[in-house]
């Protein structure tokens, strides 16, 4: 089956809430200490560089996944440099860039201050990794100095312009500094994320060992205009009671090849009618007029659609005053509809989950990490299912048990990352693996998904309204174009890995505008306030854009989409989450038997062991004796050690076994970009050290 034209059947109402709310886009003067432009810069190719510079410490890959070659995929609109046996692309913005040094050492070339939105102030730079985790003192200046050496990887990068003195200052500001709609133009400037990637042309395998490396394929890590998972030979085999679902594709290649990589697309194309209910999942949607009754009748019925909800806040923006309890009546009705057509006899036989807005009704026993954060309370939330069922604070039993909504419909946790104001520092992994264990303490016997998205929306940030300028490479000079902000690879390769390890759905929400990977079809950004396309040719001032110029790049019109108006890196990033958790379940099974925290002490560059946690090298262990996360099917009251290892800034370490091996699961947070650890876990089949480099995820065999 191949994809029509989308301008055939494309069902209209797939813009998200943001293409809905999102401000106008404001423009930025240059610093003065600077040159109003900023200019590509060519560099000199060296050809030899020592590995172990760029690799750290780090194993050498897998030999399952090590020998496929970077080079393969087309990569257009991206910066790109070979150094040795590596290849450096980038995708930088109108005023932040890469250089990268004749020795492989990677350079950030920023402004330190940049005006204000409105003009009036100066606003310093400070400079986060992709997991909103402040740079430490000596990456931040290496980078903007000498360069560091970083290892192989995936690189987010985002820099906060902020009238702040130090980085507290800007953790502990954010209502008024980016969101206060009377404050923040003053206080702050667009904020710039910008991506790097480092990847071998060819690798060796590795040698064998007692562990070994389950390494993401070097294609996969490129950053990428484009969702490249859905053009890359690694297909997506999850086991049942997993899936992942995606709303954006390329429409100029195969259906059939897009379902390879993903278990269900969002019904919002009519070329998706013939395709089986399984296959799709739709956020449900309400518009004047609409009664419950049809609402109910018109919803498609199958055991394993996807039913997300946008209903609550669409009848609250026509005027309905119990616009929540209406939603839920809807979602209530067409799981009556599936118990009798389809001999559904409880919600987790179903695919049946919730509308977003529910948890500001009291539906959900979620913790924000972010706001009030205190370890004994947190640690109180999962000392019993009587307390895991409470909201957040404790205070009483949540709505999704008191008002029956246990009885009809399944979990969702929050997926919608909004801001740095939100997502601040790091927190946001451990934040999560909390809310899920929670989830399932209250209610082992009911499916959690989560829907998210990869751009932020800004909610809680104005800031972060206004987007990014990024820049589309072309070989004489760079295409500006304003749009959202793109999360990076690796933060929704952690949306997406710990929701289907400790959950069961990930739903991509976005616009249905229809992309292609031709970069001859790029448009001008439909984000609001986007303003005009640019043109800047190498070493020239910007412009405005003009097609008629032949001097400029050369644009046409596809009648199955354009090219994407924003880096798509994150949606890779989230298929590469789902693929890892293939990589324990169906690929070699090992998640069955156990899914625990584990002993481990860890080496920082060398320096003396340290425990693992909060005060020893041992997890506490829960009801069951023994420290297995809570996940479906399992409540393992009072196991707490996310709280305290968040607390104390400890590394996240896992042992997991099942009928093909164990593995280990190993994340490293706070570390340094560079960073090595040297690792030591006690496990059932004996002691075993490793080590790593980064701050990334890691995934270890044990053979």
């Amino acid at each position: 089956m191949h994809l029509p034209h989308a301008s055939k059947k494309l069902i209209s109402k797939g813009e998200s809430p943001s293409q809905q709310r999102r401000a106008p886009s404001v423009k930025v003067a240059g610093v003065a200490r600077r040159t109003a432009c900023w200019r590509p810069i060519a560099f000199h190719i060296v050809l030899a560089m020592a590995a172990a510079v760029v690799h750290g410490a780090s194993p050498a890959p897998s030999a399952t996944h090590a020998d496929q070659a970077s080079g393969s995929f087309q990569n257009p609109g991206v910066y790109s440099q070979i150094v040795g046996n590596l290849r450096f692309e980038w995708i930088p913005t109108r005023e932040v860039g890469f250089q990268i040094l004749p020795d492989g050492k990677v350079k950030i070339v920023a402004p330190l201050t940049q005006r204000s939105s409105d003009g009036k102030n100066e606003c310093r730079r400070f400079i986060y990794d992709h997991s909103h985790n402040r740079l430490s003192r000596p990456d931040a200046d290496a980078l903007f100095g000498d360069g560091l050496a970083l290892p192989v990887g995936n690189y987010g990068f985002n820099i906060l312009w902020i009238k702040a003195a130090t980085y507290d200052e800007v953790l502990a500001g954010g209502w008024t500094l980016t969101n206060n709609p009377d404050t923040y133009r003053s206080n702050s400037a667009r904020p710039d994320y910008f991506y790097l990637s480092i990847v071998p042309i060819t690798s060796a395998p590795a040698a064998p060992s007692a562990i070994q490396e389950v390494v993401i394929p070097y294609d996969l890590q490129r950053v990428s205009w484009l969702p490249h998972y859905q053009l890359l030979p690694y297909d997506l085999n999850l086991p049942d009671g997993r899936g992942f679902g995606i709303t954006r594709m390329l429409m100029d290649i195969p259906l059939e090849q897009v379902y390879r990589k993903v278990t269900q697309i969002q019904y919002m194309y009519g070329f998706l009618d013939p395709v089986p209910m399984g296959q799709k999942w739709k956020v449900l949607r309400a518009y004047k007029g609409e009664e419950n009754e049809a609402l109910i009748k018109n919803a498609a019925i199958d055991k394993s659609f996807g039913y997300l909800s946008q209903m609550d806040e669409d009848f609250g923006a026509l005027g309905e005053k119990e616009h929540l309890s209406r939603a839920q009546t809807v979602l209530k009705g067409i799981y009556g509809r599936l118990e009798k057509e389809k001999g559904v006899t409880s919600p987790n036989q179903t695919r049946m989950y919730d509308d977003y807005f529910t948890d500001l009704g009291g539906y959900s026993n979620s913790e924000n990490f972010r706001f009030d954060f205190k370890a004994d309370r947190m640690i109180a939330g999962l000392a019993s299912e009587e307390a895991a069922r409470k909201r957040a604070g404790g205070k009483d039993e949540c709505n999704y048990f008191r008002q029956g909504a246990y009885t009809y419909r399944n979990w969702m946790q929050g997926g919608y990352l909004d801001s740095f104001e939100r997502i601040p520092e790091g927190l946001r992994v451990y934040n999560e693996i909390y809310n899920f264990e929670k989830r399932f303490m209250a209610a082992p016997d009911r499916k959690v998904a989560k829907m998210g998205w990869t751009n932020a929306e800004g909610v809680n940030s104005n800031m972060y309204r206004a987007g990014t300028d990024w820049r589309l490479h072309f070989p004489d000079g760079d295409i500006l174009r304003s749009s959202e902000v793109a999360w990076p690879f690796h933060m929704m390769l952690n949306e997406s890995f710990w929701t289907l390890l400790l959950g069961n759905d990930y739903y991509l929400w976005h616009s249905s505008v229809p992309m292609v990977s031709d970069i001859a079809h790029f448009g001008d950004s439909w984000a609001a306030g986007a303003g005009k396309t640019r043109w800047q040719p190498t070493g020239g001032a910007i412009t405005d854009y003009d097609p008629k110029n032949p001097a400029q790049p050369q644009r046409t019109k596809s009648p199955k989409g354009q090219f994407p108006t924003h880096p798509h890196l994150g949606e890779s990033g989230a298929f590469t989450g789902a693929w890892l958790v293939s990589q324990l379940t169906t690929a070699s099974e090992r998640l069955s038997k156990t899914i625990e925290y584990c002993p481990f002490t860890y080496k920082v560059n060398g320096g003396s062991a340290q425990a693992g946690y909060f005060n020893s090298d041992k997890p506490a262990s829960g009801s069951l004796g023994n420290a297995k996360l809570s996940r479906p099917g399992i409540a393992n009251y009072g196991q707490a050690n996310i709280v305290k290892s968040y607390e104390a800034k400890k590394p996240i370490c896992l042992y997991t076994e099942g009928a093909d091996g164990a593995a280990l699961i190993y994340h490293n947070v706070y570390g340094g970009l560079a960073e090595v650890n040297e690792v030591t876990v006690h496990t059932p089949l004996g002691d075993h050290t490793f080590q790593v480099a980064g701050n990334s995820l890691h995934i270890f065999y044990i053979k």
